[in-house]
This record gives structure tokens, C-alpha cells and sequence, in this order.
């Protein structure tokens, strides 16, 4: 389940999708999406390596740290064991991942809510540079504060860096992964119908997640399979036109 989870919850983010729509051709966005799985595989192999040598070079602290908090193991390897050279190298690089990773993170989606969804609010989906750029810096602010109030309640709750992450593709995986597939690959797929698989695929995870959290199917797969009903109900003929007079904010202004 987890692998699946971050499996298919990457391929709707900047993990997949982005580096693919970055290639200038298909042939450079096909290699460029492999050889990034590649080094994301080599890279994840390093830490893996070095908490492997902690069992082999210092065994009684390994295992004293696996029954305190096995996130301490490598941590405390590093300081034990490891040269200052190679102790600047190891946090100059571990920090340059954090800051990294946090400032895509933020980017990211406030990029496409700013530009996707606010601006095609606009009347006649225009809007001004200026006001655009302001919206999106506002935008930011505003996830930077959702990530702090996550992080603060996932440190309260002992939540694992890993879950932490798992959780985060939960997201794309109950609301992004079929709007994305369909709309790449079905020819009926439609405006309509992302919106219903998106709302049901939310609504459907939220809700397992207070009413089952620890069913045999997880909440956020529940999501998934919500979020393919709602694609395909939402897609029948006639029911795009239907909803389009429903929500005509969204459609057609000007």
C-alpha cells in the first residue's frame, strides 16, 4: 500500500509529470523522467548504505537507537564515527536537500493554484502581472503557514518523516491521479468530470479517514476509487452541459 501510494501519488507531481512537461521534445522528456527515477534510486541507496555500516561498525548503538527511534541511528553514526570533514559534507548536504525540498514544495503548488485556478477565476481569465505575481507570493505564505501547523501536529503525534511524506502523496493520489490519467488517455474525459473526481476522491478520503482510518482498504485508495466513479459519471454525455449551466462562474465567462 505505501509503495503504491507514493507510486502513483508522485506521478501527478513535480516528481513525474512536471519533469515530463519540462522535455523539449519526447524523447527528452521520456529519458528525462527514467533517468531521474534512476538517480532517485542511487541517491536513496546512500543512507540505506550508511545505516547499514552503523550495524556493522558501532552494533550495541545501533541497536540501543532502533528501540529508542530508529531516525537516530544514522544521525548519531555520523557524529560518533565520522571525521569533521565528513560531518560538514553530510549536514551541508542534508540541509541543502531540506531547504530544497521545501522551497519546491512551497513553489510548486502555489504556482498552479495562482496561475490555473485564481487567474481562470478571473473575469475573462486575465490578469495582471503585477497582481499575479502578489497573489502568488500570498499563495505561498499561505501553504508555508499550513506546512508549519502540519509540522507542529505531526511532531506532536510522533508522526515518522516517512508518513509524513506518504501522507503528502495521499493528496495527489485520491484527488490528481485519475483526472490526470483520464484526461491524458480517454477522449470523453472532460472539465465536468475532473471536478466530480476531484470532489468525490476528497470528500471520500476525508471521510474514511475519521470513519475507518485502519480498514482493510485505506482511506485514501477508498479516495481513489470515488475519484474514478466520479470521473466516469461525471464524463456520460449531457451531464458536462447540465453541470456547466450549474457552475456557469466556471465556464464560459466572455
Amino acid at each position: 500500500a505505501g509503495f503504491l501510494t507514493m507510486g502513483l501519488g508522485s506521478i501527478p507531481q513535480q516528481d513525474v509529470f512536471q519533469r515530463a512537461n519540462a522535455g523539449k521534445t519526447e524523447r527528452i522528456a521520456v529519458w528525462g523522467t527514467v533517468i531521474g527515477g534512476a538517480l532517485y534510486f542511487l541517491f536513496a541507496a546512500v543512507p540505506i548504505y550508511l545505516t547499514y555500516s552503523a550495524t556493522l561498525v558501532d552494533p550495541a548503538m545501533t541497536t540501543a537507537l532502533l528501540a529508542a527511534d530508529a531516525q537516530l541511528v544514522l544521525p548519531a553514526f555520523v557524529k560518533t564515527h565520522l571525521p569533521l570533514y565528513a560531518q560538514i559534507i553530510f549536514y551541508g548536504a542534508l540541509l541543502s536537500v531540506i531547504m530544497s525540498t521545501a522551497s519546491g514544495t512551497l513553489l510548486a503548488p502555489s504556482v498552479t493554484i495562482s496561475e490555473n485556478i485564481i487567474k481562470e477565476l478571473m473575469p475573462h481569465h486575465r490578469l495582471s502581472q503585477t497582481k499575479l505575481l502578489w497573489i502568488t507570493r500570498a499563495v505561498v505564505v499561505a501553504f508555508m503557514l499550513l506546512v508549519v501547523v502540519y509540522s507542529l501536529w505531526s511532531l506532536q503525534s510522533e508522526t515518522s518523516i516517512h508518513q509524513m511524506v506518504a501522507n503528502a502523496y495521499k493528496v495527489t493520489l485520491a484527488c490528481a491521479f485519475v483526472p490526470l490519467v483520464a484526461g491524458l488517455y480517454w477522449k470523453r474525459a472532460g472539465n465536468a468530470g475532473a471536478a466530480l473526481s476531484i470532489a468525490l476522491g476528497f470528500v471520500v478520503w476525508i471521510a474514511m479517514e475519521f470513519i475507518a482510518p485502519d480498514a482493510a482498504l485505506p482511506p485514501h485508495f477508498a479516495g481513489l476509487i470515488a475519484s474514478a466513479m466520479g470521473m466516469l459519471a461525471g464524463s456520460q454525455k449531457g451531464l458536462e452541459g447540465r453541470l456547466k449551466s450549474g457552475v456557469g462562474l466556471f465556464y464560459n465567462r466572455g
